[in-house]
C-alpha cells in the first residue's frame, strides 16, 4: 500500500499550476506535474488530472521498491572464466 500527498503546489505561470506529489513521506519519490490551460479546465477535470498523477507517482515507487527488492536477491559476485 502506497500513500502519496500534495507537498507543494505553485502557480508557473498564468495559465498553469504545479502540483509536487510524495509518495510514503519520501522525499526521493517527489514529482511534479504541471497543469497548463487551468482556467479552461473544470474542477473535475484538475481533479483527474492530478488523481492520475498520484497513481503514477505511487506505481513508480512501486516499482523503484521492487526493484531493490530484485537487486538485492541477485548475487553480488560472479566469477567469469577467462
Amino acid at each position: 500500500m502506497h500513500t502519496t500527498e500534495i507537498v507543494k503546489t505553485q502557480q508557473a505561470s498564468d495559465e498553469a499550476v504545479s502540483v509536487t506529489i510524495r509518495c510514503c513521506a519520501d522525499p526521493k519519490t517527489d514529482s511534479a506535474l504541471t497543469v497548463y490551460g487551468v482556467a479552461k479546465l473544470s474542477a473535475d477535470q484538475m481533479a483527474q488530472e492530478i488523481d492520475k498523477h498520484h497513481d503514477r507517482v505511487a506505481a513508480k515507487h512501486a516499482g523503484m521498491l521492487s526493484g531493490k527488492q530484485h537487486l538485492a536477491s541477485v548475487n553480488k559476485k560472479k566469477e567469469h572464466k577467462a
